[in-house]
């Protein structure tokens, strides 16, 4: 393949790994019914040519590129699980958030998760933001209409017991860079936190037409009101809300500070408060409307967000935002019955990934601190909100 230099940001975000404080996001899409680990390896397999970096390591210093992983092994990469009580998904999304990436390999697991008590299964793609081709092939799985699984074409996948065995050694190359004893050496893994919570977003765009603001503007102040009821929150902060923009060289991601305010009264004052320090348009471009952003993928604008993390300066609070599909979306036969995207927090209390999908919106948390009150602040807050748009 042709050489694929690291770019300086990817390099930046690569850099930001550490073994105590991995940097990881994860992206879930809940299915209504089941599947097979072999059904997701056929359907991976078939979209895989066309996607390169799905096969990369990042190798070489100090002019790193994305190099081709000579022993990839799709089934290595390619996971299941099946959850059983006490673990739930959020606990097993939390563990895996928290551990480090192996840098040996390529910087993604596609795992394959039955949840019994949910009687149904999801998807959960793992990556390091720096490598984008997991989230390109995972959009790629996923069709706006049903669709058959391809005919097997990986062999028989329970054969695989230890897939990672061939590939000991190879992809060293930015490992020796980055992974430096300040970064790896005797470090404990932290424990993270994460939650997701669901809201109706019918109310939303009234709301928003009721106070003036914009759709963005409900949402983060939501955010906030859940920041005001979560016991960790130490009191107003500053967060980091990437904005999609339009520019001359295209769309891009801003990272934007923006002070919530949450020691206001009530959700509807600080909604009012948030409204008056956002802007529609900012220095590098005219903001780029839910609808345009429709047409990029969802998990695609939640992993460009994460490029405007080298530049946000000192925040607390982490937010991405991404409208969402406007139709169902299907893995194979199966539809899609939510999605969510998580960010381990790096030096922030926390993350959250703000996805809206069909009739609901989805917030992603990832918190440092367990997330007690979290949820309720913000359901709370949107019944508020409600009663002053008469809703």
């Amino acid at each position: 393949m042709d050489v694929d230099l690291v770019s300086r940001e990817e390099a930046a975000l690569l850099a930001r790994d550490k073994a105590a404080r991995p940097f990881r996001q994860a992206f879930v899409v809940v299915l209504d019914g089941g599947l097979s680990r072999a059904d997701v390896a056929n359907r991976v397999a078939a979209q895989i040519a066309g996607h390169p970096r799905w096969r990369c390591v990042p190798t070489g210093w100090p002019a790193p590129v994305w190099t081709a992983d000579a022993g990839f092994n799709l089934l290595g990469h390619v996971r299941e699980a099946v959850l059983a009580k006490p673990e739930t998904l959020e606990s097993w999304l939390a563990a895996r958030l928290a551990a480090p990436s192996d840098r040996s390999h390529p910087l993604w697991e596609l795992w394959l998760l039955r949840l019994p008590d949910l009687e149904t299964t999801a998807l959960v793609c793992l990556s390091h933001p720096a490598q984008s081709g997991p989230v390109q092939l995972l959009s790629a799985l996923l069709d706006t209409a049903p669709a058959a699984i391809p005919a097997a074409t990986m062999g028989p996948v329970a054969a695989v017991d230890n897939p990672f065995e061939p590939l000991a050694g190879i992809g060293r190359g930015l490992h020796a860079a980055f992974d430096t004893a300040s970064n790896f050496a005797g470090a404990e893994p932290r424990k993270l936190y994460v939650a997701g919570i669901q809201l109706d977003w019918l109310p939303i765009p009234a709301i928003a037409a009721a106070n003036g603001c914009a759709v963005h503007d409900v949402l983060v102040s939501l955010v906030g009101s859940g920041l005001a009821s979560w016991r960790s929150c130490p009191g107003d902060i500053v967060a980091l809300v990437p904005m999609a923009v339009s520019t001359q060289a295209g769309r891009s991601q801003v990272g934007k500070n923006v002070y919530l305010p949450l020691t206001e009264p009530d959700a509807h004052s600080r909604l009012l408060n948030l409204a008056s320090l956002t802007q529609t348009h900012i220095a590098s471009g005219i903001a780029v409307g839910a609808g345009e952003l429709r047409e990029i993928s969802v998990f695609d604008q939640h992993a460009d967000a994460s490029f405007a993390m080298l530049g946000g300066g000192n925040h607390q609070l982490y937010v991405s935002n991404a409208p969402g599909p406007s139709g169902e979306l299907y893995f194979g036969p199966r539809r899609v019955r939510g999605i969510s995207a998580f960010t381990a927090p790096m030096e922030e209390l926390a993350s959250v990934g703000i996805t809206r999908y069909g009739n609901q919106v989805t917030f992603a948390i990832a918190a440092t601190s367990p997330l007690e009150g979290f949820g309720r602040g913000m359901m709370n807050a949107l019944a508020e909100l409600r009663r002053t748009e008469g809703g």
